[in-house]
């Protein structure tokens, strides 16, 4: 088949990947035909009959990456809910987002209770047909492609039910569809295993910044001796901005660039970076080890640390210091105190962090062998924040390998 082609009833088999159990081709089946049930959930003003603990509410913004999201949920009222029948939800009814970011769904669980929705497609499986398989096809190649097809509009995208029941989807037996979407499963409950994980390690680490920067933990010596006091100092007296600019008009070397998009919010890795080349503007240059800290105010919480050289965005301030461990600088421009500093911001059209603030700021600064102790344990930490992170990315796309070619 085709790169871009949408699959037709002629053109539909068998997928790649199938389990040893089951032979013979796939059914062809339209979305209407597998959910006799497809409607729009409520759509108009709810927010009169909001009611705490009453009953769920399911809006769009609830329905993430396959799941339903049930911590931002709205209640209305059980007058509201029984007066609106269509907008009624089920346990394996799949919910499916109609404006935005349209083609995210995911399947009812068992136990939900009374539910109703809003503003989202409903729909209602017939006895043959397994939710979960169906969530997880809308999610692979083919059922991107599906939905691409059918969207409309152009500031705010959006799909029609007219649109979604006539698409034809290759589809198993019963019993296949279950084997598929529990396997599935399986990866996805440890794709959340290790995210949580992730996020455990990451709260331990905000933690353990807290007790040792407010000195409430102090590290010794390696003869088990206590470290001197830190001592109060003015930020900019040990740490300087880099000047050493690059010019890729003048200069014919062709360095590493790192943009803001480049660093990620939430742990400080860098993700990718960019060709120098087509960059007219003035650069900085960077050494392994400087801490790069993005100064416009909305990625004040972007920061790196490269273990290599290379070239950055004018946007980005580039630290460095020979009085201060590297290592204790990138995790000091982490604290809240710095943060705090940060969103201290100069500029109207592009609010960005004042540099003087911070420069004329006091930290305390702890003996330079203890900050490399504290730079050593939180790094170590950063370390396995970063394994789990990879190994997030791993399962993610090997799940998305499977899509590929599990389905048809």
């Amino acid at each position: 088949m085709e790169s871009g082609t949408v699959p037709t009833k002629q053109t539909m088999h068998v997928p790649e990947l199938r389990f040893p159990e089951f032979s013979g081709d796939w059914d062809h089946k339209t979305i209407g035909e597998s959910f006799p049930k497809v409607r729009n959930g409520f759509v108009g003003t709810a927010t009169p009959f909001y009611k705490p603990n009453g009953i769920a509410y399911f809006q769009g913004r609830n329905i993430k990456s396959g799941l339903l999201d049930r911590e931002d949920t709205v209640s209305i009222s059980a007058e509201f809910h029984n007066k609106q029948t269509k907008s009624q939800v089920k346990p394996f009814d799949i919910l499916m987002v109609q404006s935005g970011h349209v083609g995210e769904c995911a399947c009812v669980p068992e136990g939900i209770g009374e539910a109703n929705c809003h503003a989202v497609v409903v729909m209602t499986p017939d006895k043959e047909t397994h939710s979960p398989f169906f969530v997880n096809y809308f999610y692979s190649e083919t059922g991107l492609r599906q939905i691409h097809k059918i969207k409309t509009g152009n500031t705010v995208e959006h799909i029609l039910t007219s649109d979604l029941k006539p698409l034809v989807v290759a589809t198993p037996k019963l019993s296949e569809q279950k084997k598929i979407a529990s396997f599935l499963s399986a990866v996805d409950e440890k794709i959340a295993q290790l995210t949580r994980k992730k996020a455990l390690l990451e709260d331990y680490k905000k933690g353990c910044m807290q007790q040792l920067f407010s000195q409430k933990i102090r590290f010794k010596d390696d003869d088990g001796n206590d470290f001197p006091d830190w001592e109060p100092l003015e930020f900019g007296k040990l740490v300087k901005r880099s000047s050493d600019r690059f010019d890729p008009i003048a200069n014919s070397e062709r360095p590493i660039l790192i943009e803001l998009e480049n660093m990620d919010q939430a742990t400080g890795m860098l993700i990718g970076h960019e060709d120098v080349s087509t960059q007219k503007s003035l650069k900085t240059y960077f050494k392994a080890g400087d801490v790069l800290f993005g100064k416009l105010r909305p990625y004040l919480r972007k920061y790196a640390q490269p273990n290599f050289d290379g070239v950055c965005s004018s946007e980005i301030w580039v630290l460095q210091s020979d009085a201060v461990h590297k290592g204790f600088l990138f995790q000091l421009v982490q604290t809240s105190q710095f943060m705090q500093l940060a969103t201290i911001s100069t500029g109207s059209k592009m609010p960005r962090a004042d540099w003087n603030t911070i420069a004329d700021s006091q930290f305390d600064w702890p003996h330079f062998d203890e900050q490399r102790k504290i730079a050593d344990f939180l790094s170590s930490i950063d370390a396995r924040i970063s394994s789990a992170a990879t190994e997030i990315q791993f399962a993610q796309t090997f799940k998305k390998g499977l899509l590929q070619q599990m389905f048809v």
